[in-house]
Protein backbone atom coordinates (compact mmCIF):
# COMPACT_ATOMS: atom_id res chain seq x y z
CA UNK A 1 0.00 0.00 0.00
CA UNK A 2 3.04 2.27 0.17
CA UNK A 3 2.35 5.38 -1.89
CA UNK A 4 -1.33 4.50 -2.40
CA UNK A 5 -3.96 6.91 -1.14
CA UNK A 6 -7.63 7.73 -1.18
CA UNK A 7 -8.29 11.03 -2.97
CA UNK A 8 -11.19 13.29 -1.99
CA UNK A 9 -12.18 16.35 -4.04
CA UNK A 10 -10.89 17.77 -7.31
CA UNK A 11 -7.45 19.30 -7.66
CA UNK A 12 -7.49 22.80 -9.16
CA UNK A 13 -4.39 24.80 -10.17
CA UNK A 14 -3.06 27.01 -7.36
CA UNK A 15 -5.33 25.43 -4.77
CA UNK A 16 -3.78 23.66 -1.77
CA UNK A 17 -3.71 19.88 -1.84
CA UNK A 18 -3.87 18.55 1.70
CA UNK A 19 -2.19 15.30 2.68
CA UNK A 20 -3.50 13.60 5.83
CA UNK A 21 -3.64 10.20 7.51
CA UNK A 22 -7.27 9.10 7.72
CA UNK A 23 -10.28 9.30 5.48
CA UNK A 24 -12.56 10.93 8.08
CA UNK A 25 -9.90 13.59 8.63
CA UNK A 26 -9.69 14.12 4.88
CA UNK A 27 -13.47 14.47 4.58
CA UNK A 28 -13.44 17.07 7.36
CA UNK A 29 -10.63 19.03 5.71
CA UNK A 30 -12.48 19.02 2.37
CA UNK A 31 -15.71 20.16 4.05
CA UNK A 32 -14.02 22.95 6.00
CA UNK A 33 -11.63 24.23 3.30
CA UNK A 34 -13.14 23.15 -0.01
CA UNK A 35 -9.66 21.93 -0.97
CA UNK A 36 -8.84 18.43 -2.22
CA UNK A 37 -7.24 15.89 0.07
CA UNK A 38 -5.11 12.79 -0.33
CA UNK A 39 -5.64 10.35 2.55
CA UNK A 40 -2.52 8.27 3.15
CA UNK A 41 -4.39 5.92 5.53
CA UNK A 42 -1.56 5.86 8.09
CA UNK A 43 1.26 8.06 9.35
CA UNK A 44 3.97 5.84 7.90
CA UNK A 45 2.59 6.37 4.40
CA UNK A 46 2.51 10.19 4.41
CA UNK A 47 5.92 10.68 2.83
CA UNK A 48 5.45 8.04 0.13
CA UNK A 49 2.05 9.49 -0.82
CA UNK A 50 3.51 13.00 -0.84
CA UNK A 51 6.31 11.85 -3.14
CA UNK A 52 3.79 10.22 -5.49
CA UNK A 53 1.66 13.38 -5.48
CA UNK A 54 4.75 15.49 -6.28
CA UNK A 55 5.51 13.15 -9.20
CA UNK A 56 1.94 13.27 -10.57
CA UNK A 57 1.14 16.91 -9.74
CA UNK A 58 4.42 18.86 -9.59
CA UNK A 59 2.66 22.25 -9.48
CA UNK A 60 0.37 21.29 -6.59
CA UNK A 61 0.63 23.33 -3.39
CA UNK A 62 1.06 20.47 -0.90
CA UNK A 63 0.17 20.92 2.77
CA UNK A 64 0.54 18.10 5.28
CA UNK A 65 -2.35 18.11 7.78
CA UNK A 66 -0.90 16.03 10.57
CA UNK A 67 -2.50 14.09 13.37
CA UNK A 68 -1.49 15.17 16.85
CA UNK A 69 -1.27 11.98 18.92
CA UNK A 70 -0.96 13.93 22.16
CA UNK A 71 -1.90 11.01 24.38
CA UNK A 72 1.11 8.96 23.30
CA UNK A 73 3.39 11.74 24.58
CA UNK A 74 1.98 11.08 28.03
CA UNK A 75 2.81 7.38 27.64
CA UNK A 76 6.43 8.18 26.76
CA UNK A 77 6.11 6.91 23.18
CA UNK A 78 6.56 10.21 21.39
CA UNK A 79 3.90 11.57 19.07
CA UNK A 80 3.85 9.40 15.92
CA UNK A 81 1.36 11.57 14.04
CA UNK A 82 3.26 14.79 14.63
CA UNK A 83 6.65 13.17 14.01
CA UNK A 84 5.56 11.58 10.70
CA UNK A 85 3.82 14.75 9.50
CA UNK A 86 6.82 16.94 10.27
CA UNK A 87 9.24 14.51 8.62
CA UNK A 88 7.07 14.30 5.50
CA UNK A 89 6.72 18.10 5.29
CA UNK A 90 10.47 18.65 5.62
CA UNK A 91 11.26 15.99 2.99
CA UNK A 92 8.61 17.36 0.63
CA UNK A 93 9.49 21.01 1.28
CA UNK A 94 5.93 21.96 2.13
CA UNK A 95 3.91 23.39 5.01
CA UNK A 96 2.50 21.31 7.84
CA UNK A 97 -0.55 22.13 9.96
CA UNK A 98 -1.99 20.54 13.09
CA UNK A 99 -5.27 20.97 14.94
CA UNK A 100 -5.34 23.91 17.33
CA UNK A 101 -6.75 22.49 20.56
CA UNK A 102 -9.03 24.74 22.58
CA UNK A 103 -8.86 24.75 26.38
CA UNK A 104 -10.53 21.67 27.77
CA UNK A 105 -10.13 19.53 24.64
CA UNK A 106 -9.62 15.92 25.81
CA UNK A 107 -6.27 14.28 25.10
CA UNK A 108 -7.88 11.46 23.13
CA UNK A 109 -8.69 13.90 20.30
CA UNK A 110 -5.96 13.50 17.70
CA UNK A 111 -7.03 14.95 14.34
CA UNK A 112 -9.20 17.51 12.55
CA UNK A 113 -12.20 15.19 12.43
CA UNK A 114 -11.99 14.45 16.16
CA UNK A 115 -11.84 18.19 16.84
CA UNK A 116 -14.79 18.96 14.56
CA UNK A 117 -16.96 16.26 16.14
CA UNK A 118 -16.02 17.34 19.68
CA UNK A 119 -16.79 21.00 18.90
CA UNK A 120 -20.18 20.02 17.46
CA UNK A 121 -21.01 18.13 20.68
CA UNK A 122 -19.86 21.09 22.79
CA UNK A 123 -22.09 23.48 20.82
CA UNK A 124 -25.10 21.17 21.17
CA UNK A 125 -24.54 20.92 24.93
CA UNK A 126 -24.24 24.70 25.24
CA UNK A 127 -27.43 25.20 23.23
CA UNK A 128 -29.48 22.88 25.43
Amino acid sequence: MTGCHSPIGRLEPGQPLYLCEGWATGATILKETGCPVACALNAGNLLAVGQELRRRHPAAVLVVAGDDDRQTEVEGKGNPGRIAANRAAVALGCDVVFPSWPAGAPLHLTDYNDLRQWLKRQRRQEAS
